[in-house]
């Protein structure tokens, strides 16, 4: 990975294989366990404090994201971290009301990971 504006190198990085996937379903599977078993309001506390440290650490999350695909940092500052923080109240607040809002209705679970990858050098 390069910082794309002075040309330096920020970070070496290695491709994940499919032995890689493989963990990463198998964590998320069992980690899906214990989640499960949280009520509404707990998960809500979770996604809520991650949505705070966001914010918190905004402008070092837009500065890296900067550095990482060669967007203005007006772009990643405004944009990109804001929205981030966003979706995770946004999700936050539909599992406080999970219990309430939802009771008896089937519930579609959907893991989403968003990759904003614009541009990548791997290099050696």
């Amino acid at each position: 990975m390069y910082i794309y504006i002075a040309g330096e190198k920020l970070a070496s990085t290695m491709q994940g294989e499919q032995d890689d996937i493989d963990r990463a379903v198998g964590a998320a599977r069992e980690a899906f366990k214990s989640w499960s078993k949280l009520p509404g309001h707990v998960r809500a506390r979770y996604l809520y404090s991650i949505a705070r440290h966001v914010q918190k650490h905004a402008r070092l999350l837009a500065v890296l994201e900067s550095m990482d695909n060669g967007k203005p940092i007006r772009e990643t500052r405004d944009a990109d971290v804001q929205i981030v923080a966003r979706h995770l109240y946004h999700h936050a607040g539909w599992a406080q009301l999970m219990e309430t809002e939802m009771r008896g209705k089937p519930i579609l679970i959907i893991v989403i990971v968003l990759l904003f990858i614009f541009i990548i050098s791997i290099t050696d």
